[in-house]
């Protein structure tokens, strides 16, 4: 443990010397990231199978029929502006993937990161530097 700690120290002192920003992000994200950032298609074999989360019980089947009764409201073009935006809420969380991905590199991630913040060019190059696990 001592040599780990003292080569961590090692690195940290050379990242904030180069002007790296130490940062963590989780190691799990669901599968619309590495879409949106192109990375799924090109690693998918190489990375773990997705985790797929079961959606059940009353509380899904009460939003499911809600969903329906308000899609047949938005195809009549006859919504207020609070069903449209109850509509896309349901339909975010109702059909959005729901398989998850183990973090099989870090640049998605640190993309939401760089995304998060207004930012300027004179902001640029920015370093972020994260271990993994």
């Amino acid at each position: 443990a001592a040599i780990i700690d003292e080569l961590e120290k090692l690195a940290r002192e050379t990242e904030f010397a180069a002007g790296y920003q130490r940062v963590r992000t989780p190691h799990i994200a669901r599968e619309i990231l590495y879409k949106k950032s192109g990375h799924l298609p090109y690693y998918a074999e190489s990375m773990f199978p997705p985790m797929q989360l079961k959606r059940e019980g009353k509380d899904v089947d009460v939003k499911r029929q809600r969903f329906e009764a308000l899609n047949a409201i938005v195809e009549a073009k006859k919504e207020t502006p609070e069903q449209y935006r109850e509509f896309k809420e349901l339909q975010h969380e109702l059909l959005d993937s729901d398989k998850y991905y183990l973090k099989a590199m870090n640049c998605p991630h640190h993309h939401k990161l760089f995304a998060a913040v207004p930012r300027s060019y004179r902001d640029l190059p920015l370093r972020l530097a994260e271990y993994g696990t």
